[in-house]
């Protein structure tokens, strides 16, 4: 392969939430923008192996894959009432109010699927005729929060870790994990 230097990409992400719904690549899910990151998002990928030994043979004749996981670290910087709504995995009807005053009663995480997971989109730059690649994440559960700090001399901030989650209701076109598309 050639080197291109045009294939070396670099910028800051902007990244979107939303609640999911079954089949999201299929559906038009309404999201929002969660503004500010502190850090830059992260995408990290685990795989977990088996090896076969044959006993007529020395070292692996064969590997496969057994286990695969993904998850997005996503720095949220602005401290909104709607970012720690979908942060800790609260019912849209946990949030009142209206601009720019509401109230979030936190309870028990939601077991409703649609307030449970997240679709999180990150667009970052990319390849394509308008130099974007929009990663869209099918299902994401936060599944690690940080502590969240108060003090004078640090923002608050909601820094995530998402569990990316099978989403077999979508079609291997879209991507059961995730797909990432260059426009």
């Amino acid at each position: 392969m050639p080197v291109t230097s045009a294939n070396v990409l670099i910028g800051a992400a902007t990244v979107s939430i939303a609640d999911w719904v079954t089949n999201p690549g299929g559906a038009s899910p309404t999201y929002a923008d969660i503004g500010h990151t502190s850090a830059p998002v992260t995408l990290t990928s685990e795989r977990e192996n088996v090896d076969v030994e044959a006993e007529t043979a020395f070292g692996v004749v064969q590997t496969r894959v057994i286990r695969q996981a993904y998850t997005l670290v996503v720095p949220y910087l602005e401290s909104t009432v709607e970012n720690m709504r979908a942060v800790l995995s609260q019912a849209a009807a946990q949030k009142t109010g209206t601009t720019p005053n509401f109230t979030l009663a936190v309870i028990d995480p939601s077991t409703t699927v649609g307030d449970l997971y997240k679709i999180v989109k990150v667009v970052v730059p990319g390849l394509g005729t308008n130099g974007l690649a929009t990663y869209t994440f099918w299902k994401c559960m936060p599944s690690a929060i940080e502590a969240i700090p108060f003090a004078k001399a640090e923002p608050q901030k909601y820094t995530v870790t998402f569990k990316v989650v099978r989403d077999d209701s979508n079609s291997t076109a879209n991507g059961y994990y995730f797909r990432r598309t260059d426009s």
